[in-house]
């Protein structure tokens, strides 16, 4: 064989276990040595590309919702639902990427912020308030979970600071809510930092635990953020609201000087 095809022999032992399964079909065969022809080594690429790319697009069509376990032994099936998708793009100032998360990212969120999930189910159903998985790293953070406007239950965050090394480390708030029975149809789920110290806490994923296995593409319908209209001053900050509001007023008092000058000028 020649020095060519050594290589690419070398070349597929080493790298077909680990990019796309290609077959090595151009140089040689990788059992048997046999040529094959350029054409077929690459339709084998292309296959394995098309094959990568609809993988990962199923993996993204699932990407607000991700089943977390399947409790068999207790007849339980719990659902994650990854509250930073709700807010929008992942890596934003509301949106840090956290690797400590279960999904990369978690939601800033300050006093006074709500958060809205809607679930929807084809059939009555009985689930627990399982938890919510939270970071803090500051002052002790009170939140409250509604379930169709009524209260189902709250959670304190833990009062420990590191200088911000905590926002990456995430405990679970424990059950909220147990046995709670609903019809088939739309129902909200109602998450609201009731109390909160300037830095707010993160949140990162809501799990719902039912008794019958449910469909998880049909259990999170649509959900959306609602900010406090009284925002905190880290808020504000972590917003770019005050840069905003800094430059507005400089800008103000620059054109009521420049007002008073032509005022005194001209009298």
């Amino acid at each position: 064989m020649s020095n060519n095809g050594s290589l690419h022999v070398m070349w597929c032992d080493v790298m077909r276990p680990h990019i796309f399964k290609w077959r090595c079909d151009y140089c040689a065969d990788c059992d048997s040595g046999k040529k094959h022809s350029r054409f077929k080594y690459l339709l084998n690429v292309i296959m394995d590309i098309i094959s990568l790319i609809l993988k990962f697009y199923i993996v993204m069509s699932t990407f607000k919702l991700k089943t977390l376990s399947k409790c068999e032994d207790s007849g339980n099936f719990s659902y994650g639902v990854e509250l930073e998708n709700i807010m929008g793009s992942r890596g934003q100032a509301r949106t840090p990427w956290r690797s400590g998360a279960s999904n990369g990212a978690s939601l800033r969120f300050y006093r006074g912020d709500r958060l809205i999930v809607n679930v929807c189910f084809l059939k009555e159903v009985k689930f627990t308030l399982a938890g919510i998985l939270y970071s803090n790293d500051g002052g002790v953070d009170n939140v409250d979970v509604f379930v169709n406007g009524r209260h189902a239950g709250e959670f304190n965050t833990r009062d420990h600071s590191e200088g911000g090394h905590l926002w990456n480390r995430f405990y679970s708030s424990g059950i909220l809510a147990q046995h709670i029975e609903l019809p088939s149809g739309k129902h909200e789920i109602e998450i609201k930092v009731a109390d909160s110290d300037c830095y707010g806490l993160e949140l990162d994923l809501l799990v719902l635990t039912f008794e019958e296995q449910v469909d998880p593409h049909l259990l999170y319908c649509d959900g959306r953020v609602l900010l406090s209209l009284d925002p905190t001053v880290c808020a504000l900050h972590n917003d770019g609201l005050l840069k905003f509001w800094g430059r507005f007023f400089r800008n103000l008092w620059y054109i009521k000087l420049n007002v008073c000058l032509l005022v005194c000028f001209f009298c």
